[in-house]
Order: structure tokens, then sequence, then C-alpha cells
């Protein structure tokens, strides 16, 4: 009894029997008695179309009718319409009248016309599918067929015969299969640079939907969108010229080095790198920032090449360990990496402002037979192609933000699963 629930009833109550659409349905056992047999108590709740709503407990004789459900639903969302309990858009006044005549975009065309609409090339279509596509002629209408029939082949023709030039269209599906039916059809007819084009855009969860139906979500379409794709385009040739120039660059500034960008050993002595000014109140510095905490944390004001001494002293006392570490040889380290640090500087600055002479065979020579040199400011072509690609970047990322927008303005059909 607990599954009468959404079914249509006939309720033969006291003095008549009214039908019934059953909303609730509960059931209790009353156990048995010493002077009292068991029972079983039935409350029902439900609405019935004649206006009273049915409110029961206890004994009641009915018959079954039918298995409402989704369909009682749309019954009462209908009659709630009629009696004026709930709001008319134009949709819900044309489904419950469809003859009525409501202004809207739908254009009824003559047979002759609806041939030179349909796209027979690309999706045949039968004498009955042609009949059913040319009686359109009011708001809403039914065609029905069981499946295999051509439904979705119906629908693509009915769209390309009836929907008006700069007008959008919404299909809906009850399931995600039936979406990709109708996305199988529209697919061949996406391209925008031919007449007759029905760009669509599926509304629904990508992981749901089938494959083509799932290469026209607004993700997928926003990714492939034109503007889009030719960005990616110009930022891509972009970065390889750039990444060729800088490869370039590079090749001059090992060049300019010698092919030697670092030095294993200082071309000074021991003694002049002692002498070197600064030099060791620097390595000191930097080993004390290293070993002794509270050098960094009491530091308030610069000590002297002495002060830091006695100080790195006294972390060795402390520390035995760093007794193994000689002076001379980190001051040495640190002169290396100084002057190989220089030396990239001073090859960097003169592989960006030193010119590339173009000689001989790849420049073609005067009429008077003198070979032609032409020079190229590498540097300074570098770094405006270098902000070309930045500017392209930026354009890049505005294509992305706005690619939603167009790809929704120009879809002539959308597809959305119930």
């Amino acid at each position: 009894l607990e599954g009468l629930k959404d079914n249509i009833f006939c309720i033969v109550g006291a003095h008549e029997a009214r039908l019934f659409w059953i909303k609730m349905c509960k059931v209790e056992v009353v156990a048995a008695t010493a002077t009292r047999p068991a029972q079983i108590s039935v409350e029902l709740q439900g609405l019935s179309s004649t206006g009273p709503a049915l409110q029961h407990c206890g004994a009641l004789a009915l018959q079954v009718l039918l298995f409402a459900g989704d369909f009682a639903s749309r019954y009462r969302a209908a009659a709630w319409l009629l009696n004026g309990v709930a709001g008319t858009p134009e949709l819900e006044v044309a489904v419950l009248n469809p003859k009525k005549q409501v202004q809207g975009t739908y254009v009824t065309r003559t047979r002759k016309s609806l041939e030179a609409r349909l796209h027979r090339k690309v999706m045949p279509i039968n004498d009955d599918q042609f009949d059913a596509i040319h009686a359109l002629t009011h708001r809403v209408e039914v065609i029905h067929g069981p499946p295999g029939t051509g439904k979705s082949t119906t629908i693509f023709h009915a769209l390309s015969a009836h929907l008006p030039d700069a007008s959008a269209a919404l299909v809906t599906c009850v399931c995600n299969q039936a979406v990709d039916a109708v996305a199988e059809k529209l697919n061949d007819v996406q391209d925008r640079s031919k007449r007759g084009c029905l760009p669509m855009l599926v509304l629904g969860n990508p992981s749901r939907v089938g494959r083509t139906a799932g290469q026209y979500v607004l993700e997928e379409q926003a990714r492939v969108e034109e503007h889009v794709v030719f960005m990616r385009l110009i930022c891509d040739i972009l970065r390889r010229g750039v990444d060729g120039l800088r490869n370039v660059q590079a090749a001059r500034i090992n060049t300019f080095l010698g092919r030697k960008p670092e030095f294993s050993r200082s071309r000074l002595s021991p003694a002049q790198i002692a002498g070197i000014r600064g030099l060791k109140a620097r390595v000191l510095k930097s080993l004390l920032e290293v070993h002794d905490t509270d050098y960094i944390l009491k530091q308030r004001h610069e000590l002297s090449a002495d002060e830091l001494l006695d100080r790195w002293n006294l972390v060795v006392r402390n520390l035995p360990r760093l007794a193994s570490v000689n002076l001379l040889d980190e001051m040495s380290k640190l002169h290396l990496k100084v002057v190989s640090k220089v030396r990239h500087a001073l090859a960097s600055a003169a592989a960006t402002f030193l010119p590339i002479d173009s000689r001989g065979r790849s420049v073609q020579p005067s009429s008077d037979g003198a070979t032609i040199c032409k020079t190229w400011k590498i540097g300074s072509h570098l770094q405006s192609e270098g902000q070309r690609w930045k500017t392209a970047e930026e354009w890049l990322t505005f294509a992305v933000k706005r690619a939603p927008h167009r790809v929704v303005r120009r879809t002539r059909v959308f597809l959305r699963p119930i």
C-alpha cells in the first residue's frame, strides 16, 4: 500500500466517488488485542481536479486507475496556470492554447521556400519528415515517433527551415543521449563562413554529455574560439622569435667570454687577494650570517674588519668544527665569483649594444662591385620583440576572458538537457 503514491485513484466515499492524485500514503498496522482483531490504518493525502484536497484516515474503498507520476505534476501545473494561481508568461500561454495567435519569431514558409532552406546534401529527409516540417503552423506542435524514426533529423531541418536569420532557438531534451543525437545532426552546419550555418552551444555537464556534444560546451568552444586561437598563434610565433634571439645573444656572450665563462683559479697571488679592500670584511660578514645567529640578532651598526675578525674568532672557539675554514680560500672564492659576475655583465652589455655586421655572401654586392655592409642592432631588436610578446600575452588574456561572451552572442542553437 505504501507504493500508492503518485497514482490516480477513484476513491469511493460515503456519498460520492472522486478522482484523486495521491501525494502521501502512510500505512500503520494496529496489533490485535484480546477483544479486537488486527487492523490496518491508512492515511492518505492528495489533490483533486475538482477542488477539495483529500485528507483521510481510516477504512477506505478505492480503485487504482493509473500511475500518474510526472504526468500528474504537469497536470497540476497546467491547472494552476488556467486558474491564475501562477504567472502566465508567453511560453505557458502558447502551451495551454497552441492555436492562440501570440507574437513571436516563428517563420512559416511555402513548400518552395521550405525546399530552398533545407540541407538535403548534409542530412537526407524523407517525405513524412518534410510534410511534418511543412505542416508546422502553430506556436506549439507535437511530432511523435518511436525511437529510430528520425526525430533528430526533423529537429535539424525544422531549425534550418523555420529559424529566422540572426535569431536563436533553445532545444531541450529529456536526457544527455538525446542532446548528443541532435548535436551529431548539427555538427555538419557549424562553418560560419557558409550560408545557413547553425552555430550551437551545449548547456550541460561536460562529463555527462556525449563525445560530439562535449565539443560544443561553453568551456571547449571558448578554448577554440577564433580570437583565442589567433592570439595563441601570434604569441607562439613571437615566443619562438624571442627564444631564437636569446640563443644568438647567448652564443655571442660565450664568444666574448672566450668560451671560458668560469675560472677555476684566480690570476692574482694570495697576497694580492688579501690586499683587496673590503673583501675580507665581506667574507667575514657572510660567514657570521651563516654560523652566528647572535650576530644577526644583535647587529645594530656596521662593524669594522677587526671587530668582525674578533667576532669570528669567538665563533670558532665555540664551534671547533669551523677551525678548518680558511679565510684566504674563502676570499679567493668570493673574488672569482665577483670577477665572473663582472665578466658576464660586460659580455651581456657588449652583446646588447654591439650590432652584428653582415658581410660577404649574405649580402648582394652593389652595382659598382663593392660589398655592402649592413649592421643589425640585435640588442634593441630583442628588446622590442620581447615587448611585443608581452603585449600579445596581455591581448591573449583579454581574448580568453571575453571568449565566452563572443561564443554566446554568435550561437543560434542552444542545446540543453532538462
